[in-house]
């Protein structure tokens, strides 16, 4: 594996980790230093529309922190976390083979080509099943990539921030120059239930449910490990995977479950999961 990391917390330390509200995050936002360049500034812009917009929901729809401690203290006390707890290898299995289907974008010396495939990964929570699999368009995966020549090059496969993960504006949110000047091609890669995914704001995923939003994450590894091979399979010399704020969170968790990646790298998000949650 490229590292391991596991730290277990309990309910009363997820409690205090979570006492920063949006509004206090809001306010740090401002406080910072403000970027310099176009695409540092849409960034920094985009991120703080989210947050205004997470400020805007209606206090029922999000919790309070002592709720939230509350549920969390009741999911740790169920059997289906006890049963994942005792079942570390069996969180994040490794996928068979899946027919990945690519269709070009335009003609084929523009280079645009969509990858999908079927997404189903085998849920741990059976009791949000229904649920879960109801949001039909989440069960496609998608990647787009964006060169031609993919045989001998290293690949980057991007990950999207939370609420993103529409393939233009991806283009407009990473510097493309960048890595092509320095010879990596890169694909871009859709969160569960973001970009064509998911029709909602905020997204499905993450959620205040313990069990959904746990299995959100699986179904991203899951779907980023099948996104790897279908990048081996077509030529590239390595494969790595870039994440940007929620992805971020994605692309370290899965340098933690699979040797199966050459590189990572997590942009740092301007916030914390538990505090959004």
């Amino acid at each position: 594996m490229a590292y391991e990391a596991q730290q277990t917390l309990d309910a009363p330390q997820v409690g205090r980790a979570s006492e920063i509200s949006l509004k206090n995050s809001a306010a740090q936002l401002s406080a910072t230093g403000r970027p310099n360049g176009l695409i540092p500034k849409l960034a920094y812009r985009t991120d703080g529309f989210l947050v205004s917009q997470l400020r805007k929901l209606q206090p029922s729809d999000l919790k309070e922190p002592p709720e939230l401690v509350h549920d969390l203290t009741a999911f740790a006390s169920s059997d289906d976390y006890r049963n994942y707890r005792h079942r570390p290898r069996d969180l994040f299995p490794t996928p068979g083979r899946i027919a990945v289907r690519k269709r070009w974008l335009g003609p084929q010396r523009v280079g645009y080509a969509e990858w999908s495939w079927h997404s189903a990964h085998p849920l741990v929570f059976r009791d949000i099943k229904h649920e879960y699999r109801s949001h039909r368009d989440n069960q496609t995966a998608l990647l787009r990539t964006l060169n031609l020549r993919l045989k001998g090059k290293p690949m980057a496969i991007l990950v999207n921030g939370f609420s993103s993960g529409h393939h233009l504006m991806e283009r407009v949110a990473w510097p493309m120059r960048e890595f092509f000047r320095r010879g990596i091609n890169v694909s871009l890669f859709a969160l569960p239930f973001h970009g064509r995914r998911g029709h909602s704001f905020p997204p499905e995923w993450p959620q205040q449910d313990t069990a959904f939003t746990i299995e959100g994450f699986r179904q991203a590894i899951w779907d980023l490990q099948i996104a790897i091979r279908a990048m081996r399979d077509a030529g590239a010399s390595h494969v790595g995977v870039v994440g940007m704020s929620l992805g971020g969170y994605t692309a370290s968790l899965l340098a933690t479950v699979t040797s199966d990646v050459d590189f990572v790298l997590a942009y740092i998000p301007i916030c914390s999961v538990a505090d959004v949650m």
